[in-house]
């Protein structure tokens, strides 16, 4: 579990996204995901995370498909990581 700390930083460097209804289900967000992966990974980060509210099952699902394993469940959001070896 990540300290208050930690949160804090990590959520300073933030991502967020929204699609319209009619793009939804196109690719589109993971084809995005993969470009940020790709720049950040480029960069040196080595370990992308994901907060997720957890009634977004949808986006979720996107992370999952992307290869984002759940790393903590909370009431309120996922939080899913993905990991470059």
């Amino acid at each position: 579990m990540m300290s208050c700390k930690q949160m804090r930083y990590c959520m300073k460097k933030a991502w967020k996204y929204w699609i319209d209804e009619k793009y939804s289900g196109k690719g589109y967000i993971s084809e995005s995901l993969k470009l940020m992966e790709k720049t950040l990974f480029h960069r040196g980060h080595n370990q992308i995370c994901l907060y997720i509210d957890s009634a977004n099952l949808r986006s979720a699902e996107v992370a999952k498909r992307n290869g984002y394993q759940l790393s903590y469940n909370a009431d309120y959001y996922y939080k899913l990581l993905i990991t470059i070896k």
